[in-house]
């Protein structure tokens, strides 16, 4: 190779890994070759490594606009003034410039909405959303909203970054103009060379989505089939496996609504933003040894945690072995917050009403 292939961390590494283990990087350069997966795949031949897993991949979608017609910007700022909702992780991150308090031109353009025509001819309601919608463009600060700004100011012009989820999360999601942090980050001439070849104009600002997976979220269930697997180096060889991953992250991750006031977001339209192909059939999933806790779980529960109030007479062997269920269940079913917080304060009340005296009990 011309240039450094890869970085390979041994020491130190992360307690998590083998002791005979290793982290592999590959160069932000190396991703861009076309066939990077058949020289990675010969690159652990030629060394003698062997793949055990993904730690993290990054996949991206680099635009001018998106397949229906929407420019990057306005999406974000759809998304803001809440024209647009998104579908799960809503926590996000902004960062923008402040060259301009938009704080100075409101009464111009409240004066200028209140004269438009779409203003004068709407309803009391639809007067008042067009001008709580032009407010919540302006209002941007951590008081008036779940996010944060980065920046010298917290009075935002032009917003050029937006992440959703956090650094911590197992799946993060971003869309940033590109070109911008090019030019005042670093260059990279086999980006705009990669752009070229597939028709993105590089004189027009590209705008890129990007979806970080980590390991622990490289599992997929096929929802056809019902089968489970693990992203690999053979699962990205060719562009329509990428194109794939992509579009399977982003149906769950960067997934946005058009707003239409309806009380249900799921039965909203869906924000048609990459090119289609064909259906869907794969779902990342998270393999845990726990299972997921239901409405059923809950009942049932404070149902355990009240047998001994509800029923008289109970044994010490009988109390002790549903104090023993009660921990274990509680346990497996991640409700340990539930317990504390909700059925243990009714249990302590009905025993008061009734009367019970506490016998000793195990404690979480």
């Amino acid at each position: 190779y011309n240039y450094d292939y890869a970085k390979l961390l041994c020491t130190p590494v992360s307690n998590i890994i083998d002791k005979n283990g290793c982290l592999l990087k590959l160069s932000n350069r190396a991703l861009y070759e076309t066939n990077f997966a058949d020289k990675l795949t010969e690159f652990l031949f030629n060394y003698s490594i062997k793949f055990k897993s993904i730690s993290r991949v990054d996949i991206c979608y680099d635009c001018n606009v998106f397949q229906n017609g929407m420019k990057p910007r306005r999406l974000l700022h759809s998304f803001l003034s809440k024209r647009l909702l998104k579908n799960g992780q809503t926590k996000y991150k902004l960062v923008g410039s402040t060259d301009e308090n938009p704080l100075t031109n409101v009464s111009t353009e409240i004066k200028k909405i209140t004269s438009s025509q779409n203003y004068t001819t709407a309803t009391d309601s639809e007067q008042n959303r067009q001008l709580q919608m032009y407010l919540n463009g302006i209002l941007k600060s951590d008081k008036f909203g779940n996010f944060s700004i980065q920046g010298t100011s917290s009075i935002v012009r032009d917003y050029s970054y937006i992440m959703f989820g956090s650094r911590s999360s197992p799946v993060c999601s971003y869309m940033y103009d590109k070109t911008k942090e090019m030019i005042e980050v670093k260059d990279k001439p086999y980006i705009r060379e990669r752009w070229k070849e597939n028709g993105i104009d590089i004189d027009s600002p590209v705008w890129r989505v990007e979806i970080s997976i980590k390991s622990d979220r490289t599992k997929m269930v096929c929802t056809e089939t019902g089968e489970l697997f693990q992203i690999t180096p053979d699962d990205l060889k060719f562009q329509t496996d990428l194109e794939d991953l992509f579009r399977t992250y982003a149906n769950k991750y960067f997934h946005f609504k058009e707003n239409d006031l309806k009380a249900n977001k799921t039965r909203m339209r869906s924000l048609e933003l990459f090119p289609k192909m064909g259906t869907i059939t794969k779902k990342p999933i998270k393999i845990t040894t726990r299972t997921d806790s239901t409405k059923a779980d809950k009942i049932f529960l404070a149902k355990l945690a009240a047998l001994p109030v509800n029923i008289p007479y109970l044994s010490e062997d009988s109390i002790a072995a549903i104090e023993r269920l009660k921990i274990d269940f509680t346990f497996s079913k991640s409700l340990s917050h539930y317990l504390f917080y909700k059925v243990m304060p009714k249990v302590d009340l009905m025993e008061k009403k009734l009367g019970i005296k506490k016998l000793p009990k195990n404690t979480l």
